[in-house]
Formats: C-alpha cells, structure tokens, sequence
C-alpha cells in the first residue's frame, strides 16, 4: 500500500466516521504548526534539512488554511 493509500483508508475507514478525518487535519494542523515555528536547529544532525522540513509546514499550513475558509 503506498502512503497516499495508507492515507485514503485512515480517510474514509474508520468505526468513527467523519470525525476520523477532522482528527487526521487537526494533527496536521498541530504538528505543521510546530515544525514552523521550531527553531531550524533541532532538526541538524537528521535526514531531514531544517528549512526544508519548515518550508512543507508553511506549505501545508497555508493550504489547509485556504481549503478551511472555503
């Protein structure tokens, strides 16, 4: 299963209906707010460039923020 299948069946099947994808968009929400607002230096020493890893929180952020007000 790739991830963005792994991703549709925490989406749509669960024994807790919708409020499995408003659980799934607020953890995002959470931890993409985190990672922007971390200092850059704690993410050295990984596979993962701290920027980078900031730059796709802003981005998902600002996405979920513009989905949200529609």
């Amino acid at each position: 299963m790739t991830n963005k299948e792994f991703m549709e069946n925490l989406m749509t099947f669960s024994p807790h209906g919708g409020l499995a994808q408003a659980f799934i968009l607020e953890a995002v929400r959470k931890y993409s707010e985190q990672v922007a607002a971390a200092d850059p230096k704690i993410f050295e020493g990984g596979f993962i460039h701290g920027p980078a890893w900031q730059g796709v929180a802003r981005d998902i952020l600002s996405r979920m923020e513009k989905h949200l007000d529609d």
